[in-house]
């Protein structure tokens, strides 16, 4: 709380002053004992510190189903890249345009979420990372590798292909995550460095991601899967 009341006011849903002395104030053991710690880190890194930051039921209920969407993305990634070696990354030239798209997209989230960072602005590293795992990974790129992942063979160079886009999305996602869900980020990691041994044993010992120049596609091929994206969007929506 110290953290984030900065400048505002802990307040509730209805916008009504938090504190001990009105005996409305909600202890942060509580929201652990009840939703996890690293949903609570969550919501400290939601807020915004400059304004009055609000906190309930509602609210907290709202960042649980963010936290899940992160967490099952997270798992999601990590399922479909458990069969792989270090001897299974593919380089960067023979991946398929998908997966470089991918990576593309990860340089995004990474030039963002650093940003937040180095502005003490946490609130758009979450939202970063949220649109990406709710937008681009969960609404696109993942949907479109299903058949690649569950019905090419094991060994193809499509699968492989978008094993080694996963495993670099998740080993960032993980990285940029762990000084806000401290806990799931060391759970994903361990997982992580079953694949590459080069990584230190704890993600907070890992250097903070940066932007890789080579992930970087010229403006026709990024235009294309762009409206690629923006035509399936319009798709699923007609389709609801």
């Amino acid at each position: 709380y110290k953290t984030v009341l900065t400048h505002g006011f802990l307040v509730d849903g209805q916008g009504k002053k938090m504190s001990k002395s009105l005996k409305n104030g909600m202890e942060p053991e509580q929201i652990i004992n009840k939703y996890g710690a690293d949903v609570l880190r969550l919501w400290v890194a939601s807020c915004d510190y400059r304004e009055d930051v609000r906190v309930s039921e509602e609210i907290l209920k709202g960042h649980i189903d963010a936290y899940r969407k992160i967490r099952n993305t997270i798992k999601f990634l990590l399922g479909n890249i458990g069969d792989m070696t270090a001897g299974d990354i593919v380089d960067y030239k023979s991946l398929n345009e998908i997966d470089r798209y991918a990576l593309a997209s990860l340089n995004d989230v990474i030039k963002q979420s650093t940003l937040g960072f180095e502005n003490y602005e946490f609130h758009k590293t979450v939202n970063a990372v949220n649109n990406f795992c709710t937008v681009f990974l969960s609404g696109f790129y993942l949907d479109a590798l299903k058949d690649i992942m569950y019905c090419d063979k094991i060994n193809s160079k499509d699968r492989k292909s978008a094993q080694t886009a996963m495993l670099e999305i998740v080993t960032v996602l993980t990285q940029i995550l762990a000084p806000i869900l401290s806990f799931t980020t060391q759970e994903s990691w361990n997982e992580i460095i079953k694949i590459n041994k080069n990584l230190p044993k704890f993600v907070t010992l890992a250097d903070y991601p940066k932007e890789n120049i080579k992930y970087n596609l010229d403006n026709e091929t990024l235009a294309k899967w762009e409206n690629l994206v923006l035509i399936k969007q319009k798709v699923l929506v007609e389709n609801e």
